[in-house]
């Protein structure tokens, strides 16, 4: 009974354990939360900025977060993501520090399916990488393209929801900024497939037994 018990406890938590990512529009997104920490290069790293797909063996971000079926997003893709929670009418700003304001509560959805990188009381913002870079007018300077979320509580300082295209140092890292990553076919979880693995053997062993 005891290993029918823990077999049958192991393979439900296979099966009901809540996805990282968010499906929206055949795309699986990972939480920008589970890469923060980490620079555009070390992205660049990873990733082919040309295609976003992985082009290193293992697909290990920063050599400990594992990446593979990902694909780094484009500037466009994520404007796409968010237009489905909150408009923007295909607005896809191309100068840095432009802004997209949306109606009030368009991304209330949003940031209960995606965890901000920062939040308080009156606000959360959401901080991440594309996989664009582009040349600073000010600066004249390559610089990593983010495209941050901020969600103002009540319409602080006449601001509601908006989206917007910043420039931020290539090798700049903090926990305030992660990648925007979706994937778009159905791939297994590693630690989802060593539970599943870890169920059937359980549900083996207690075979044995009778």
């Amino acid at each position: 009974m005891k290993i029918r018990n823990t077999a049958l406890i192991v393979l439900l938590t296979c099966l009901f354990n809540p996805a990282y990512a968010v499906m929206v529009d055949g795309k699986d997104w990972l939480q920008v939360t589970d890469t923060r920490g980490y620079s555009w290069n070390d992205f660049d790293a990873v990733f082919d900025t040309s295609t976003g797909l992985c082009d290193v063996a293992g697909c290990m971000l920063g050599g400990s977060i594992d990446v593979s079926g990902f694909q780094w997003a484009s500037f466009s893709e994520v404007t796409e993501l968010l237009q489905v929670y909150g408009g923007g009418e295909g607005i896809v700003p191309t100068e840095f520090g432009t802004t997209v304001e949306l109606t009030p509560g368009a991304f209330d959805i949003f940031f209960t399916d995606f965890s901000p990188t920062v939040s308080s009381t009156n606000y959360q913002f959401m901080n991440g990488f594309t996989r664009e870079s582009a040349i600073h007018p000010s600066t004249g300077r390559e610089a990593a393209v983010s495209l941050d979320v901020s969600r103002f509580i009540g319409g602080l300082d006449g601001n509601n929801d908006s989206y917007r295209r910043q420039a931020v140092s290539m090798n700049y890292t903090s926990n305030n900024y992660g990648g925007w990553l979706y994937r778009t076919a159905d791939v297994p979880e590693p630690a989802s497939l060593f539970l599943l693995l870890t169920g059937l053997i359980g549900f083996r062993l207690m075979r044995n037994k009778k």
